[in-house]
Formats: C-alpha cells, structure tokens, sequence
C-alpha cells in the first residue's frame, strides 16, 4: 500500500505538469508569446496619381525643329513595384508616339542615371489601345525619381537637355515653341506620391 501510495504520488504530479504545459500551449501560454512576436506584413498602399501635360514643337521661327520633353518628378514611398502607364495614341488629338525615361533623383541627375526607358509598351490599365503607348513596371526602392515623357525617339541627354532636336535640322538659333501640341497623361501607380 504504501508502495503504491508512493507511486501514484510520483506519477500525479508529472502527469498533471504534463496536462498544464499541454494546457498553457494551446491556450494562455500561446497567447502571451503573440504579443512578443511582430504583427503580419501589411501589403504595400497603392496610389495611382495622374498627370496631364503636352508636348510642345519647336520652332526656329520658319519651321519645326524638335519638341520639348516633360519631367514628372515623384517620391515612393516604400521599396515596392511602381507603373508608369502613359494614354496619348488613340485618346488625344494631336497625339504622341510617346517614349519614357525614369531615373533615381539623388539631387544630381545624368545620362547614365536613366536606367529604365520605354518606348512601344503595352495596354496599361488606363484605357491604351495601342502600343505606341509607353508603359513601364519596375521594382524601385524608397526614394525619389523623376520620369521624362515626350515624342519619341529621344536620348538619355535630350532628356536632361530639355529638348529634341530634330536630325534634318540642326540649327544654331534657339529653340522656341511652336503652336503644335502632343497631348497626354501619365499614370503613376505604386506606394507613390507628387
């Protein structure tokens, strides 16, 4: 008797602390390590901003001789996947052939910063129809960037020039603009902001 008495005393109280550890896991023990673990990763905000401008043909005061290119300049928020979806061909009269540069803006921008260009995209979920439409989708990280819109086919140093000179014509007068304007809208979709 006393034997068993000794062992059912043994025996009760690792199967009882063996009930409460079984216990303490599923249920309050569980929950208090919850509050010491980081909350679930939120999805990245999406912003879409839209912009409307034109480009403007220039002119030596006897004929057209390039055309301008926009800056659209914008800060992301968070490391996350941007688009920029341009709708001009199809939309606007007169319209572009448009073509996109985009670079990082660390206060100093030159050709070699350019790193990502579009010409003939792809219907984007603005309503492009047709591929002369340029659309772009890239990782970026947090940070600010500036997207360079006009007619195509311009180069990186056009783009930082501010203008396109036509091949054919290459005169040394300044240029002016002209009368004729490419219109058109980007949209820039991401954790984005103007």
């Amino acid at each position: 008797m006393r034997a068993r008495a000794h062992t059912f005393s043994r025996s009760f109280p690792r199967t009882l602390g063996l009930w409460l550890v079984a216990g303490c896991l599923i249920s309050a023990c569980s929950n208090n390590s919850d509050s010491n673990m980081p909350p679930p990763p939120q999805e990245t905000p999406v912003t879409s901003v839209e912009i409307e401008q034109a480009v403007n043909w220039l002119n030596d005061g006897s004929r057209d001789v390039g055309y301008s290119i926009n800056t659209i300049p914008f800060k992301v928020l968070s490391d996350s996947t941007v688009s920029i979806d341009v709708l001009s061909a199809g939309a606007y009269t007169p319209a572009l052939d448009a073509q996109i540069y985009l670079a990082p803006d660390d206060g100093s921008i030159d050709s070699l910063d350019l790193v990502y260009t579009n010409d003939d995209g792809e219907a984007g979920a603005d309503g492009s129809t047709l591929e002369l439409d340029s659309f772009l989708s890239v990782e970026l990280q947090a940070g600010n960037y500036v997207v360079y819109v006009s007619a195509c086919c311009f180069s990186a140093q056009d783009a930082l020039d501010g203008f396109h000179r036509l091949a054919e014509s290459a005169p040394e007068a300044e240029l002016t603009t002209g009368a004729v304007n490419g219109a058109y809208r980007v949209t820039i979709s991401g954790d984005v902001e103007l």
